[in-house]
């Protein structure tokens, strides 16, 4: 879509679109469309799924349904936001004279708001390590406190790769049932020098763990001509979770610096053993089940849409800020975590059962939730 300054700059105004690097923004108004609507013109019924996020940005668009009658202008602050942003629609929209929309693929916008969030958590990792020496953290080997702040002691010349794969925090909220299973799927893989394991970009497709060996971590930031070391990791860490997890893209590469032994488990392993057993789903009205027994509800997205529209009761802390913030959590208590389409509560989720704390995860997010 080609777009003339002054929209694009209207477009990142837009929430959450605005949180997006402009680079990415560019990315995303390529797969948008711009409408002008004869009045009259229904945009969306009542009921449909049409998986797009409706923004007005000139004119009034008017909402009716399920008891609800209001309207929204373009300009104002509720035109921030997608109209009535949830699948299926819950109520039905019509356009006004002079109305002007964009609609954007949710799937899209979910995806790179994903990445944004997860670069931030990994980000804040980073930073809680301080800068002396890098070190495995943020979502590589960590997750911002994935595994621990132990480094686990190894002989090089390990050959029991098994006992040490199960010494990392990573699979202490396995079911021992699950485990011999998980370490069975595990292929060893011997690795040289210079071998690239991940690629930044690249669809996630195995969880590795390195028995032997240092890696370096890089990350090609937005607008930047190349990518730069963040840290290194090596004997006793894992990495590569994150995109197993969230179904997101790798959002750095990793190289070995050395020779070595990885062991590494593919996504559909990963799944069955370790993802699933760790990660409960609730649906709407499990979730509503626990909350009248003492849960609480767990927003990881970022603050600006927290205010904008949350679940009862509802406590804020961005996914990039859990670990920092995890000792606010009661240790006691179950917290059921939520975010626009379950993407980013699922990461958030594993990495609380990581720190002993209960989790679950609403399925598929409040975009989902009827009624919310």
């Amino acid at each position: 879509m080609a777009v003339d300054p002054k929209l694009r700059d209207q477009i990142g105004k837009l929430q959450p679109i605005g949180s997006l690097a402009p680079q990415r923004i560019e990315e995303l108004m390529s797969a948008c469309s711009v409408e002008t609507p004869a009045s009259g013109t229904t945009l969306f019924r009542e009921g449909e799924t049409d998986g797009r996020a409706v923004y007005v940005l000139s004119g009034t668009v008017q909402l009716s349904g399920k008891g609800a009658d209001y309207s929204v202008t373009g300009g104002t602050a509720d035109a921030t936001y997608a109209i009535a942003d949830m699948q299926p629609r819950e109520v039905t929209a019509v356009a006004g004279a002079g109305t002007r929309v964009l609609r954007v693929p949710n799937d899209l916008l979910d995806s790179m708001i994903n990445r944004t969030h997860l670069a931030q958590a990994e980000a804040e990792g980073e930073a809680a390590r301080g800068k002396d020496k890098p070190k495995a953290g943020g979502l590589f080997g960590k997750l911002g406190g994935l595994f621990g702040g132990k480094k686990q002691k190894v002989d090089p010349a390990v050959g029991d790769w098994k006992g040490l794969v199960q010494q990392a925090d990573v699979f202490k909220a396995v079911p021992p049932e699950n485990l011999e299973g998980l370490l069975d799927s595990m292929e060893p893989m011997p690795v040289k020098a210079g071998d690239v394991l991940i690629t930044q970009g690249d669809e996630g497709d195995y969880y590795y763990f390195i028995v032997k060996g240092t890696a370096v971590v890089s990350r090609q930031a937005e607008g930047e001509a190349s990518a730069v070391p963040i840290a290194e990791i090596g004997a006793g860490t894992g990495f590569g979770e994150d995109a197993l997890i969230s179904n997101a893209k790798r959002n750095a590469t990793v190289t070995m610096k050395t020779e070595g032994t990885l062991v590494r488990l593919s996504k559909e392993h990963f799944t069955e053993h370790l993802k699933a057993p760790i990660l409960r789903w609730l649906s709407r009205a499990e979730a509503q089940k626990e909350i009248s027994e003492g849960a609480k509800w767990l927003d990881v997205r970022q603050a600006i849409e927290f205010e904008r529209a949350r679940l009862p009761d509802a406590i804020c802390i961005p996914l990039h800020e859990l670990r920092s913030r995890a000792s606010e959590l009661d240790k006691s208590k179950l917290y059921i975590c939520y975010c626009q389409n379950g993407r980013l509560s699922s990461t958030a989720a594993f990495l609380l059962r990581q720190l002993g704390i209960r989790s679950a995860v609403l399925r598929g997010g409040i975009r989902h939730l009827k009624g919310a």
